[in-house]
């Protein structure tokens, strides 16, 4: 039922003063929150591309996010429901051998990506869920790696190793395979 008349002048005006009051508290309140981001140590006349990555490790901004396991990985195919359940650090059995996710930190960009498209959930939300089955039932969190070039070196040794980067850090690595694509812009 739709207020009429006085009724609904009085939901207006208290939707209006309701608004005037809280959305200058909420724009203080976001001003308080943000944090800017660290600084980054620089030596003094560096320029900023004297401390980005090397170009074989910076993805091309058309580059796919792509989920990588060893060439002798028995992983062939991974479904969503799968992935979850991988990255969460619940077993996945493929080929008889039990498969971990391992976890690729070293781009900002790739994490968000991870959370928003793979797993489907915030990031404070997968931790909480990890987090939660290592205490309830002795689930092993997946391991989580900032350095990509030491990550992928243990996917090439390790088959039953599962994790996700970008398209173009994988073609023409030796001992690799692309599973699927995950994401792409």
């Amino acid at each position: 039922m739709k207020p009429t008349g006085a009724r609904a002048r009085w939901v207006a005006r208290l939707a209006s003063a309701a608004a005037g009051l809280l959305l200058p508290a909420m724009g203080a309140l976001a001003a308080q929150l943000a944090v800017p981001p660290p600084p980054v140590a620089q030596s003094p006349g560096a320029s900023p591309a004297a401390i980005a990555p090397p170009a074989r490790l910076r993805a091309a901004e058309d580059d796919a996010m792509v989920l990588v396991v060893a060439a002798a990985s028995p992983a062939s195919e991974l479904d969503a429901i799968d992935l979850k359940r991988l990255f969460l650090g619940i077993p996945v059995v493929a080929g008889g051998s039990n498969l971990h996710g391992v976890l690729n930190f070293s781009d900002q960009r790739l994490r968000e990506l991870f959370y928003e498209h793979v797993m489907g959930m915030a990031d404070s939300v997968y931790e909480r869920r990890t987090l939660e089955l290592t205490l309830e039932q002795g689930r092993r969190m997946p391991t989580a790696y900032a350095d990509e070039a030491a990550l992928l070196a243990l996917v090439g040794r390790d088959p039953q190793a599962v994790t996700f980067t970008w398209r173009s850090h994988v073609l023409g690595r030796p001992g690799m395979r692309i599973v699927r694509e995950l994401w792409r812009p």
